[in-house]
């Protein structure tokens, strides 16, 4: 979700048809973008998707998670590619059990 999605979000939530049509006197302004923050940072976490519900497109690194028949669990990145994309690179496919975006890089 952009932060113009969230501001949309927040003004459908409030009967509005956009951000800037809100009126202010009946909602305090800081209400709203409080709102909108946390709409836009619950966007930006990232969650674990089961590769029972689908895939990553092809050619994306993900983080993907598997689990050895010990019951071992691990973590790495991984990928697939547009002519095997039921396959992660250097990964068991039938271990694996979820994966996820890769998380933003920190801002420097």
């Amino acid at each position: 979700m952009t932060l113009q999605e969230a501001k949309d979000q927040v003004a459908r939530d409030y009967d509005y048809p956009d951000w800037w049509s809100i009126d202010f006197s009946n909602v305090s302004e800081e209400v709203l973008r409080d709102r909108v923050a946390a709409l836009y940072a619950e966007s930006k976490e990232t969650k674990w998707i089961s590769i029972k519900d689908r895939l990553p497109k092809p050619e994306n690194v993900v983080m993907v998670t598997y689990k050895y028949p010990t019951g071992r669990q691990e973590v790495t990145m991984s990928f697939t590619t547009e002519k095997h994309p039921e396959f992660f690179d250097h990964v068991c496919y039938d271990l694996i059990t979820h994966w996820m975006p890769l998380p933003e890089p920190p801002e420097l």
